[in-house]
């Protein structure tokens, strides 16, 4: 008798949007007990932050084996678009001080890159990235947090990524 021992905990998500248009998707995480998962640091008596805080990259790719998309902007990494998620509450101007909790982060992808992305079937996915050291980075600033090493990346949501045509571009 074989046993497995299955790690991976994402979820199928397959998303349609329309090309040109500006991409919005919002993520409200909560855990198995669907208590809210607090993504800027829990609060720890004082105004700093208390670690873990949370980053979100998605990306989405020709394929799930495409590593070199061509001469797509992210050509080098193989992907063609990549967006980090906005964390509500968070102030691009305060890297240690205490945030409101939330649970919300949101992806934007501005029209013009949507409309860069010809119509047709793609892969994407979305990686969670927990940080229990906060160092200089600016959490409101996908700049400061790309560079950071993250303690945890883990997978949650991966899917087919299909944008239909847009008849005004």
């Amino acid at each position: 008798m074989a046993n497995t021992l299955n790690l991976d905990r994402s979820q199928r998500l397959d998303v349609v949007c329309k090309r040109g248009d500006t991409f919005k998707m919002n993520l409200e995480l909560k855990d198995d007990d669907g208590t809210n998962i607090d993504l800027n640091g829990g609060y720890n008596g004082s105004d700093t932050i208390a670690t873990p805080i949370y980053a979100f990259k998605m990306q989405v790719r020709a394929a799930d084996t495409h590593d070199d998309a061509g001469e797509a902007p992210g050509a080098a990494e193989g992907y063609l678009i990549e967006s980090w998620a906005t964390v509500a509450n968070r102030d691009d101007a305060v890297t240690e001080t205490y945030l409101d909790p939330t649970n919300l982060a949101t992806f934007k992808i501005d029209h013009g890159d949507m409309e860069d992305l010809e119509s047709g079937v793609y892969v994407y996915d979305i990686e969670k990235r927990l940080f229990n050291v906060l160092g200089s980075v600016n959490w409101d600033d996908d700049t400061s947090i790309e560079p950071a090493t993250p303690d945890d990346v883990e997978t949650i949501l991966y899917g087919v990524f299909t944008v239909n045509e847009d008849i005004t571009l």
